[in-house]
C-alpha cells in the first residue's frame, strides 16, 4: 500500500511571532479541508496549552477553553460541523487516523514528526519565525502559499 504525502500549506506572515491574522488565515484553511473530508476532523497541533491563547483573538473565549479542558471542540466550516482536537507534546491523540493538521507555532522538530507521520492528509503550517519557514521550503519547496 502506497501512503500519500500530504499537501503542505505555509501561511505567509509580515513578521515573527505571533500573529492573529495568520492563525486564522491557517485555521480557516485547515477548517475548510476538514469540512471536505470523511471525516470532518481537524487536528490544532501545537507545542504547548499556552499558545492557545492566540486563537482567543481568532475565535472566542468559549473556544479556547473548551478546547483547553476537553481537548476537542465542534464548530462549523463551511456549513459543515467539524471537530477541532488538540494535540501537543504531552497530549497524543492515538485515535486519529487521519486528516488536515493544523501546525500552530510548532518549533522544527515537532513539524517534523507532523510531516512525516502517517496521519496527515493536508498540513497547514503557521511558522513563528522566518528561519522555521525557510526550512520547510528548503525541505518541501512544492509547499502552497496562504495569503
Amino acid at each position: 500500500m502506497t501512503v500519500r504525502a500530504p499537501e503542505i500549506y505555509y501561511v505567509v506572515k509580515e513578521g515573527d511571532g505571533p500573529e492573529a491574522v495568520a492563525v486564522g488565515k491557517g485555521f480557516g484553511l485547515a477548517g475548510e479541508l476538514a469540512s471536505k473530508s470523511t471525516k470532518q476532523i481537524v487536528i490544532a497541533a501545537i507545542e504547548t496549552k499556552t499558545t492557545l491563547d492566540i486563537f482567543r483573538e481568532v475565535v472566542n473565549d468559549d473556544f479556547v477553553d473548551t478546547l483547553r479542558k476537553k481537548k476537542q471542540v465542534r464548530v462549523s466550516f463551511n456549513n459543515v460541523p467539524c471537530t477541532v482536537l488538540l494535540e501537543t507534546r504531552r497530549i497524543a491523540l492515538t485515535g486519529f487516523r487521519a486528516g488536515p493538521i493544523l501546525a500552530l507555532h510548532l518549533p522544527p522538530k515537532d513539524l517534523a514528526e507532523v510531516l512525516h507521520g502517517p496521519r496527515a492528509t493536508a498540513i497547514v503550517y503557521v511558522p513563528w519565525v522566518r528561519t522555521e519557514l525557510d526550512e520547510l521550503l528548503r525541505l518541501h519547496p512544492n509547499a502552497k502559499p496562504v495569503r
